[in-house]
């Protein structure tokens, strides 16, 4: 009878032990997911996106299309230096916000010469 209690207090004691390190693990899990982050929208998906929908014949009114139709947010033109710029904010989920700046620029003829992205981080409390 003594040895059926203990063999109940050592398997209680398991469960509790396997339950609080599985807790343990899952809350480690979601302090680096809120540390580090999780991406929505990659960078390399961006220029995969450009490289597939945008050549060298693009002129700004192509490039506004693909910006449209790939949600991000069109920011600007400066004449002086042939450049479109766009925007995608939230990146990434975290303590660190993520966005990502796009610049298209154009040669003398307003045909797309290069892009760069970028992703930028700032922390939630800035």
């Amino acid at each position: 009878m003594k040895e059926a209690t203990n063999n109940q207090v050592t398997s209680g004691h398991r469960k509790r032990a396997s339950l609080g390190i599985g807790i343990s693990a899952l809350a480690l899990v979601l302090l680096v997911a809120l540390l580090h982050g999780i991406h929505l929208v990659s960078p390399k998906s961006i220029e995969t996106a450009i490289d597939q929908n945008l050549g060298p014949e693009s002129d700004l009114t192509s490039v506004r299309q693909f910006m449209d139709a790939h949600h991000i947010l069109y920011t600007g033109y400066s004449p002086e230096l042939h450049c479109a710029y766009g925007k995608i904010y939230r990146s990434s989920i975290g303590l660190q916000k993520g966005y990502i700046f796009i610049e298209f620029t154009f040669n003398e003829d307003g045909k797309l010469a290069s892009y760069k992205v970028l992703e930028l981080f700032e922390f939630a409390w800035e």
